[in-house]
């Protein structure tokens, strides 16, 4: 009798706490099930609906700890209904691994019930095994052939797998089913514009203001695509409707400050990602953007403190090596030993290995300082001063690093050592020497020619590769000017592209076997001509004479100087003039080459 009394009062105060949900006042409705859990600690159901309006209210810890109470207390049968909300808080919770668990779980106790395919396929998508998530989301949809929801995830799967045809035909097929999700039509304009369908993805957008009415983010995603299709003062005006629309979405001002950092405003953009930054504090791909702009215009303080939040940025190249001993904040390190680590590509390894001095400085009595690089650096940085051991970078098993006390990630070096303005930068140079060794001549050099090196593209792996690199077609009449004699230096996967180039240019691919043979070489080279690429690192770190050849949008460390660089004083930057106006550029480099032969040739009369 008493226990039935009990379970009354539990479901008549489940029956009040979800009327007041329906009003709206979740607050209420969390205190008064709590008050009553408190006399029934273990009750399933309650724990359930208690779990479930901590869910509505984005608090996963009780939502998480009160699901499972109540699945402890649910027998060997747990009710579905809480198996797929207790999945659905671990999506929310980024566990997935444990969501596919309780997917499993689920599909074994209920046969045949699409939702716990759709679970299990929103899990292994969550855990980017695609493969796996489609064939579990095409079970749902061949359970339950009239929910558009399992559509629609599973056309969002086919796009993150890469599979755009099939995506968008599972997208239209959502549209038109009964009761399709409300953003489905946005979600196929998405798609489209990766797509590059440019007119298809623009009407669809219209399409979805109509279904969805005036929302930031729509005119976000317009802005986005107007933008790739360099329709710059619709992008524009697409963002400033989005701020409009919700000024409190630091994402509008992200977009507004990549925009203007793409017409070089970098002042308007800075202020831009501030406001963004101040929006969202803990955004770090806000923070790492504005890193860039202040970089971009040699504000080195500002730049590279916000620069630290690049490990908070999705879109970084390298992952944060999670260490657990302390990140060396640039004080001395008597006693005791530092990693610095390596981070991102060999480039920005020669960049900034020139801070190693300063470092090595700073060992006070008995400091040990450890140099981690990429194995194709090791042989020419093997003796760099200072430095008492090399090792080759590994990133997947740092059991196998030596014992240290600090680590630094390389590029965090003028952060911890106070770098406060452009005048503070080691900028002296040759700053690399290249240790004892192999040497050999260039073959075939012409003594009275002027002997050029050249590279003309980089890693096509880089995200911004296509607007770094060039292609040899635009050498061809540098090829010609008389004087001059050109030494192929390109390696990787461009390599090949050399076959387009006449037999008189000197291919010295072969001969190069890693980064020490390209500077034995580069001492042999009156000039090197490269893209944005770790060629043109090497030989400013080398104190050669370098042009660099950059795109409208440089990247952050060649600053807003129309052609020298305050990293590398014996090199000389030619930018486009305008987006993808690589002809103009040649047409200087060419005329600037004619000039240095004339000079050379009056020096040798002289």
């Amino acid at each position: 009798m008493k226990e039935k009394q009990e379970t009354d009062i539990v479901e008549q105060a489940i029956t009040k706490a979800m009327g007041l949900r329906n009003e709206k006042k979740l607050s209420a409705a969390i205190a008064l099930l709590v008050d009553v859990q408190k006399k029934n600690k273990t009750h399933p159901h309650l724990n359930f609906q208690l779990s479930r309006l901590f869910g509505e209210i984005g608090n996963l810890d009780p939502a998480i700890q009160h699901a499972e109470i109540s699945l402890k207390n649910a027998g060997a049968r747990p009710p579905l209904n809480l198996l797929l909300h207790r999945g659905g808080l671990d999506l929310l919770n980024n566990d997935p691994a444990h969501a596919l668990q309780i997917a499993q779980t689920a599909t074994e106790l209920y046969q045949n019930e699409p939702r716990t395919y759709s679970l299990g396929g929103r899990a292994l998508a969550a855990l980017k095994n695609y493969p796996a998530a489609i064939q579990m989301l095409e079970a749902a949809v061949n359970l339950g052939p009239k929910n558009s929801s399992y559509l629609n995830q599973l056309a969002q799967t086919l796009e993150l797998a890469g599979d755009f045809e099939r995506a968008l035909i599972v997208f239209g097929f959502c549209r038109n089913a009964e009761n399709p999700p409300k953003n489905v039509t946005m979600l196929m304009a998405n798609l489209l514009q990766r797509m590059d369908r440019y007119d298809d993805s623009l009407a669809l957008y219209r399409r979805a203001l109509k279904e969805l009415g005036h929302k930031s983010y729509l005119y976000m995603n317009m802005g986005a695509l107007f933008r790739r299709f360099e329709a710059i003062e619709n992008a524009y005006r697409c963002y400033q409707q989005s701020l409009v629309l919700d000024p409190s979405d630091g994402g509008s001002y992200y977009n507004l400050g990549n925009l203007e950092r793409g017409r070089l405003n970098v002042d308007v953009a800075d202020k831009w990602f501030q406001m963004s930054t101040i929006i969202e504090p803990e955004n770090g791909t806000f923070h790492w953007n504005l890193s860039l702009v202040k970089l971009l215009k040699g504000e080195i303080e500002a730049g590279f403190a916000e620069y630290e939040w690049r490990w908070q940025h999705d879109g970084f190249p390298s992952r944060r090596r999670n260490f657990s001993q302390p990140q060396w904040q640039g004080d001395d390190y008597s006693g005791k030993t530092l990693l610095v680590h390596a981070e991102q590509g060999m480039g920005d390894h020669f960049q900034f290995v020139r801070f190693m001095p300063m470092i090595a400085a700073l060992k006070g009595k008995g400091g040990t300082l450890i140099l981690e690089c990429h194995e194709p650096l090791m042989n020419l940085l093997q003796t760099f001063p200072g430095v008492d051991q090399i090792i080759e970078r590994n990133v997947d098993d740092p059991s196998q690093l030596p014992k240290f006390d600090l680590h630094l990630p390389i590029v965090s070096a003028p952060f911890a050592l106070g770098m406060k303005t452009v005048d503070d930068l080691p900028t002296a140079v040759p700053y690399l020497t290249i240790p004892d060794g192999p040497d050999f001549e260039l073959p075939n050099a012409d003594p009275k020619a002027l002997k050029i090196g050249f590279v003309w593209g980089g890693n096509p792996g880089f995200g911004d590769d296509h607007k770094r690199s060039t292609k040899i077609d635009y050498y061809q009449p540098l090829f010609d000017i008389p004087g001059t004699q050109f030494f192929s230096i390109q390696k990787g996967p461009r390599e090949p592209e050399i076959s387009e180039a006449p037999e008189k240019v000197v291919r010295l691919n072969a001969q190069i076997e890693d980064f020490r043979d390209t500077a034995v070489l580069m001492t042999k080279l009156d000039l090197v001509i490269t893209t944005c690429t770790s060629v043109a690192h090497l030989a400013g770190a080398l104190g050669r004479p370098t042009w660099i050849l950059l795109h409208t949008t440089a990247d952050w460390r060649w600053l807003m100087e129309p052609e020298s660089s305050v990293w590398y004083p014996t090199a000389r930057l030619f930018r486009q003039p305008s987006d993808g106006d690589w002809q103009s550029v040649f047409d200087a480099v060419g005329a600037a080459i004619t000039a240095r032969v004339a000079e050379q040739r009056k020096s040798a009369k002289a």
